[in-house]
């Protein structure tokens, strides 16, 4: 069953798109942020049904849904609003509409009736499910703390490790060479283990069966599966060498300070997540940002320092940090929260700007890293025509890259998520990141 999805809170969609990908493996889904787009999807595609919010920017639920009308299309339509149908003449009496879904989600076996029922299509049997995690972060660790399988066919996986066993960074790289990109745990340890794409808790590494020496070369490995992602998003070996040298001087500069040991040793090691995300942000922002400033050394080491640093003031990373250390960044918790927390952007751009080694662009850039190009954004409601260039080029990198983390890297998606940018960003200041992120993106 093909879905589409329609709503503009990109939180919300997105727990939705989670919801329905996990009811069923056949289950597939598209989804867009306002009217305009879920029209478009529509005269691409062939849906089976239709989820959409009512009130969304460029084009609303009723304008979607007055369209499928219009043209006699016969697409299943569910509400996924608070807003009451009757309110709403465009819904009355019509055949394409099936009701409405709450947007507090029902638990998953009425989720599954409600929209299997909305598109006419028999609720499958239960089956055992399986979650995919990209075979990368594997390399990482040595041990997993429940099973794991590779898939066979679409309905057969077979276990390859078994729980609480060792593997080898040999064991892992042999399936990468023969090109399997993922491997598989059970529902029921997907849940327990509360799995999220990079945050895989389920994996663990023992630190008593390795050296120093092969400890390196579990980053080395790992590295060099990040290195194939940002080649895959067309970047090329030089522009990577050069990123690579920035971000080196950058970290170094700020190992430098007592205050930041504790949060890179913490947030930034080169076992987790986050290091991973910030690393691709920084080749990103790095790739645009010499093609809109030409090779500005200054530019580029800002750039990269919000990249790795531009959340340093939320409750997340703060969390892991001793007290002393909140002492000296400044940050004040009660009841496990940062006072002003609304407000980090500001409060993380304070604390750049005690680094004497850069300029204020870095603190300018974290301060300005949730503005938007409508003014919505926070925390100074600035717009297209007034944030500065060097922000725009930040802003549109976190986008692209936010996106591509949520659709697991999955390079057939990056034409919807390009398509998706330049509806939000084709605006003042950020037009020529833009255009450069889509020359980028197409190499």
């Amino acid at each position: 069953m093909k879905i589409l999805i329609a709503e503009d809170h990109d939180d919300i969609r997105e727990l939705l798109r989670i919801e329905l990908e996990n009811l069923d493996s056949t289950i597939k889904i598209e989804d867009v942020n306002c009217g305009e787009l879920a029209i478009d999807m529509i005269n691409s595609n062939d849906f089976d049904l239709i989820i959409s919010d009512y009130n969304m920017p460029n084009g609303n639920g009723g304008e979607v849904f007055t369209y499928l009308k219009d043209r006699k299309l016969s697409i299943p339509f569910l509400l996924f609003s608070t807003e009451d149908p009757k309110d709403h003449s465009e819904f009355l009496g019509a055949s394409q509409f099936k009701g409405i879904l709450n947007k507090v989600l029902p638990s998953e076996n009425k989720l599954k009736k409600i929209i299997y029922n909305a598109a006419g299509i028999d609720v499958p049997a239960v089956s055992n499910k399986y979650f995919k995690i990209r075979v990368g972060y594997f390399l990482r660790f040595n041990q997993t703390l429940c099973d794991v399988y590779i898939k066979i066919s679409d309905d057969k996986f077979v276990k390859l490790l078994n729980k609480n066993n060792y593997y080898s960074l040999k064991d892992i790289k042999k399936y990468i060479e023969k090109k399997v990109n993922y491997l598989f745990i059970h529902e029921d340890d997907y849940r327990k283990y509360q799995v999220k794409f990079g945050d895989n808790s389920f994996l663990h590494l023992d630190k008593r069966k390795i050296t120093t020496e092969s400890k390196e070369d579990y980053y080395k490995s790992a590295d060099l599966i990040i290195k194939d992602l940002i080649l895959s998003l067309g970047i090329s070996e030089e522009a990577i060498r050069q990123a690579s040298q920035t971000i080196k001087s950058t970290l170094d500069i700020f190992n430098n300070y007592e205050k930041f040991h504790d949060f890179i040793e913490n947030n930034l090691s080169k076992s987790s997540y986050q290091y991973d995300q910030c690393l691709i942000l920084s080749h990103i922002c790095h790739a645009i940002s010499d093609n809109v400033f030409g090779t500005s050394n200054q530019v580029s080491s800002s750039l990269c320092a919000a990249s790795f640093f531009h959340d340093i003031a939320t409750i997340e990373p703060v969390n892991n940090l001793t007290d002393n250390s909140k002492s000296l960044l400044n940050l004040e918790i009660v009841d496990n929260e940062l006072i002003h927390s609304k407000d980090h952007p500001n409060l993380g751009a304070d604390i750049l700007l005690s680094v004497s080694e850069f300029s204020t662009l870095a603190s300018k850039v974290i301060r300005n890293h949730h503005e938007k190009p409508d003014g919505s954004g926070y925390p100074r409601g600035l717009t297209s025509e007034t944030i500065d260039l060097a922000s725009c080029v930040f802003i549109i990198a976190s986008e692209y890259i936010e996106k591509l983390f949520e659709v697991e890297f999955d390079l057939n998606k990056n034409d919807k998520i390009i398509i998706d940018l330049q509806k939000r960003f084709k605006t003042g200041n950020f037009k020529l990141p833009l255009q450069h992120l889509i020359t980028m993106s197409n190499a």
